[in-house]
């Protein structure tokens, strides 16, 4: 279930607060709200079941309900953390009450707490929130978690309010970071339909990745790894693929010979296309003809 909210339906509530100093293993966890973690000192790492982050000094990583994880590290260090939610549920008493119980560091491993219903939080439309953001003025990153925490400890009035006023500023910062990734993904998105009409434009020639690099203003390396980042697979692999699956046409729709069919799509010969052509499909260029 997606929740998408806008920037004035933010309306964040703060659950719990604290410092975390040296640690170099921990259990497996998952959380039922949002958390906020501020690496002052040193660094760590938090490993995901898909995904592994290092979080350094002057960065906030987030940390979304319902992912599990866990927390390594080699070296000393000190992060303050924030437990909150962007929105208010009608079941938030609930989660309130199961947070406050449990230390915030320690596996939870009764599974019921967690049929509480969490939708996922959009603040642009179909992009997640991401796992790890910079912040430019770590002096006053500090300050509000030590205001957070002291506001959330003390408990003087009105301290869910300044709390929430501090959160705010904290989530003010995270939003260019979510416009600069989203301008990002669909510029991105625009340079892979670029890059499938190049090659569909140039598929009876042979095409390189440093063609494609020159072509789109980008350093080889750079493309591959953005180009793998959207396609799950290399430049170089899909290029190929591209020239086998358009060779197919040929060989059902034409009488060209195998060798002529090799040539016209840039490959050397026709070995190395019925090797190609094999290793892909699963069969040779010939038994596919047949």
């Amino acid at each position: 279930m997606k929740h998408i909210i806008s920037i004035e339906d933010i309306n964040p509530v703060i659950r719990k607060a604290g410092v975390q100093e040296d640690f170099e293993y921990m259990p497996f966890r998952i959380v039922l709200d949002y958390e906020f973690i501020y690496c002052h000192k040193g660094s760590f790492i938090i490993e995901y079941k898909d995904t592994c982050i290092e979080v350094k000094q002057g960065q906030i990583a987030i940390i979304p309900p319902d992912k599990i994880h866990r927390f390594k590290c080699s070296t000393y260090q000190t992060s303050y953390w924030v437990h909150f939610d962007f929105v208010q549920y009608p079941y938030q008493q609930q989660i309130d009450s199961i947070v406050q119980e449990f230390n915030p560091l320690d596996i939870i491993s009764n599974l019921n707490l967690y049929s509480i219903p969490r939708p996922t939080i959009e603040i642009i439309p179909n992009l997640q929130l991401p796992l790890l953001f910079y912040v430019k003025d770590k002096n006053k990153t500090l300050d509000s978690f030590l205001s957070i925490i002291n506001f959330y400890e003390s408990k003087t009035y009105g301290w869910q309010i300044k709390c929430k006023q501090i959160l705010l500023e904290l989530i003010l910062i995270l939003l260019p970071e979510l416009q600069k990734t989203h301008t990002n993904i669909t510029n991105y998105e625009h340079l892979m339909s670029n890059i499938d009409k190049y090659i569909n434009t140039n598929i009876y020639r042979p095409i390189t990745v440093k063609e494609l690099a020159n072509y789109f203003h980008y350093h080889p390396d750079t493309l591959t790894r953005i180009f793998k980042s959207k396609r799950n697979q290399t430049l170089r692999s899909y290029i190929t693929n591209c020239k086998i699956d358009s060779s197919k046409i040929l060989l059902d729709s034409t009488d060209y010979s195998i060798e002529t069919i090799a040539e016209i799509y840039g490959f050397t010969d026709r070995t190395y296309y019925s090797k190609v052509f094999k290793k892909i499909v699963g069969i040779s260029p010939s038994k596919y003809r047949h």
